[in-house]
């Protein structure tokens, strides 16, 4: 749900500049669990009248539904103990939620995914199967896709077999609102000579399902750029019949390519990076322009990065300078309404140090594996590809494990794009916030203070929940909570 929620409000970022300025404000909510012992909480969805959590300590786990004012409006205890349960989606509706969660068991031999629905007022239901043991042919956890229509008339399932080296096998289910089942068909995409890889499962808007894949050679040394490439299906969810539209160069190695759906213009657009070399390294940004009717590329636009951009993104780098830059993630994708869109990118990477300690004359190798994420790079992409504005936005962070505490969380508002993150290289943390306007100036600013607030956010379970409102997970003096980030126009 929170996916129809971000796509709606970010086809709002203007071409213009705006007269309007806006005032930020951070509430705080602290979470607090009758659990017993430690206990993990996640935001799921939002409506107007408050937002929904997630709560577990393994065995017990209850959904509440809090007001604005961080007041309970009420909770529903699950009668799940499994541990091996896990929450997939939770759909909001007109007269409550519906849970959806799957469970993986090989040595009990659970397998499947079921929902529970539960009222705004009265009990829950008990659980439903949509699919079991019998129905799915895998030896690991079989990974589920459930999107919700935004009209909320009904659902599409997408259940992913990636056991069978042979094949990609894809089971497709489309829901009426009760959740029966309306259509069904299965996929089988041959590994024969290509690998099948889905990057991505949405609606288009007569919610027919598209699925966005990337397709690579066997043979992953090869230097052809037309092996790798990208494949867009669409699913008609009243015939099953099915629509491809490819995206592939003989030139230029396409990467880390999204779609997003441009509503304003009735168009999919496909934002992200290409190379001369290989698979990894970027030189520019691409932007594909999607038609729906009937599924077809219409244009495809690619640009370089200037040499002073990519002076300044190799002098962060420090060492190993070349022609093209590597490490580089797409993060998020946001419309503009004239069908241009902003590509927001973070550099991920790892560093190995090796220490050496002898022990009776024997030396005793230890590797220490750290994780970078280091600058933000947002670039500005003009709807025919060339390249509005560009910009860098600093930022090193570093940990000896994966966290929670690392990467960014944007919101865009209106006329601007907010990125907000932890601050490293302080005793205790920092979060700062850049805003960028829609000609790619940038303000940065401390928004919570490590002498005053002593908080850290986790970015990983930040949720939009309105225009101009996020729900951000954080721990503030080693207590569980939620800061409320709102925008107002003045």
């Amino acid at each position: 749900m929170l996916q129809l929620l971000r796509l709606t409000f970010l086809l709002f970022f203007l071409g213009f500049v705006a007269p309007t300025t806006c005032a930020q404000s951070l509430a705080w909510s602290p979470l607090n669990s009758s659990f017993k012992g430690a206990f993990q909480s996640k935001v799921l969805a939002a409506d107007k009248q408050g937002y929904y959590v997630y709560q577990s300590s393994g065995k017990e786990r209850s959904i509440e539904k809090f007001s604005y004012a961080n007041n309970l409006i009420y909770s529903h205890k699950l009668p799940l103990d499994d541990r091996n349960i896990e929450i997939e989606e939770l759909v909001v509706e007109k007269t409550g939620v519906t849970a959806f969660f799957s469970i993986y068991s090989p040595t009990l031999k659970k397998h499947g995914l079921f929902y529970i629905f539960l009222p705004h007022q009265g009990e829950a239901s008990t659980p439903a199967t949509l699919f079991d043991q019998g129905q799915i042919n895998s030896a690991s956890r079989s990974s589920f896709k459930i999107m919700p229509r935004s009209d909320l008339s009904g659902f599409s399932l997408l259940h992913i077999n990636e056991n069978n080296t042979e094949s990609l096998g894809l089971d497709i289910r489309f829901y009426d609102a009760a959740l029966g089942v309306e259509r069904r068909t299965s996929l089988f995409l041959p590994h024969e000579k290509t690998r099948y890889e889905i990057r991505e499962v949405m609606h288009d808007p007569n919610h027919n399902l598209l699925l966005w894949m990337y397709v690579t050679d066997k043979d992953k040394r090869s230097a052809d750029p037309a092996k790798f490439y990208y494949k867009m299906v669409r699913v008609n969810r009243t015939t099953l019949e099915l629509e491809e539209a490819n995206l592939r160069d003989s030139v230029y190695f396409l990467n880390a390519v999204q779609p997003a759906l441009d509503e304003l213009n009735q168009k999919i657009r496909l934002v992200g990076f290409f190379s001369e070399k290989d698979r990894t390294t970027i030189a520019g940004s691409v932007l594909a322009s999607v038609s729906l009717a009937p599924l077809q590329i219409d244009t495809i636009g690619l640009a370089r990065f200037d040499l002073e951009f990519k002076t300044k993104l190799q002098g962060y780098k420090n060492a190993n300078r070349s022609k093209e830059l590597a490490d580089y993630y797409i993060k998020d994708v946001v419309m503009r309404s004239d069908g241009g869109a902003l590509l927001v990118a973070e550099s991920n990477y790892q560093t190995i140090q090796t220490y050496v300690q002898y022990s009776q004359g024997f030396p005793i190798y230890r590797e220490i594996i750290y994780y970078h994420y280091d600058e933000i790079v947002v670039v500005s992409v003009n709807a025919n590809g060339t390249i509005d504005w560009r910009q860098i936005i600093p930022k090193a962070q570093v940990s000896t494990q994966l966290s929670p505490y690392n990467s960014f969380v944007s919101l865009p508002t209106e006329k601007h794009l907010n990125l907000i993150f932890n601050e490293e290289g302080r005793s205790k943390n920092a979060v700062v916030m850049y805003r960028i306007n829609n000609q790619g100036d940038v303000v940065p600013r401390i928004i919570l203070s490590p002498e005053t607030d002593d908080a850290a956010i986790l970015e990983s379970d930040a949720a939009i929940v309105g225009p101009n409102a996020m729900l951000i997970p954080a721990t503030k003096r080693k207590k569980k909570g939620l800061f409320r980030l709102t925008f107002e126009t003045l």
